[in-house]
């Protein structure tokens, strides 16, 4: 387990499948995660032990997030190795599923646990992500942790009948230990 300040990291299981079927079906929360179709339990439990192989051959790295007051399932979290592995790059990919959970600094205390752990576990040089322009909760979120807008892919995603711009951010390693020189990912 990785641990921040409100949350903590682990494995996920399939016994998070529960908590993702209780929330992933939303469409307003799909539709920020570029996946407008439901999910059936079986795609789900499917994709969960797909994100084990993955991190089996060190291709990408998927956690659950929980608070940690309350052992409660906030969401997931993962890392994507982009190739090739000497450019030492990932892609961050976040989702803090219930709305009531959204808004109150998880998903930054998250996002920052993660980068935390892609710069000082795997030793990623770079965490880049993307998002649908009309996050704004994301954004927000992602610039806390230090992430500068480097880029734009126009109308590049279709949600709901309409085209949005897909924002690229990123950080570097050099960055983010200069914001959080001292962060460690064990419990406090």
């Amino acid at each position: 387990m990785y641990f921040g300040n409100l949350v903590y990291l682990r494995l996920m299981t399939l016994e998070d499948v529960d908590h993702i079927m209780t929330h992933f079906n939303d469409l307003e929360l799909r539709s920020t995660l570029m996946h407008q179709l439901p999910m059936s339990r079986e795609e789900e439990e499917d994709w969960i032990r797909n994100t084990w192989r993955a991190k089996q051959k060190g291709e990408a790295y998927v956690f659950s997030i929980i608070e940690k007051k309350s052992e409660e399932w906030l969401g997931n979290v993962g890392l994507t190795i982009k190739p090739p592995l000497s450019a030492r790059r990932a892609e961050l990919g976040i989702a803090i599923m219930d709305k009531t959970k959204q808004g109150k600094g998880y998903g930054t205390d998250a996002v920052r646990t993660m980068c935390a752990f892609g710069f000082q576990i795997l030793g990623l040089n770079s965490i880049m992500l993307k998002h649908v322009t009309f996050n704004e909760q994301g954004r927000k979120a992602y610039e806390k942790v230090g992430f500068k807008e480097v880029g734009r892919e126009r109308q590049a995603t279709f949600v709901l009948g309409k085209f949005y711009d897909m924002v690229i951010m990123d950080i570097l390693r050099s960055e983010f230990e200069a914001l959080y020189p001292n962060l460690s990912l064990f419990p406090s």
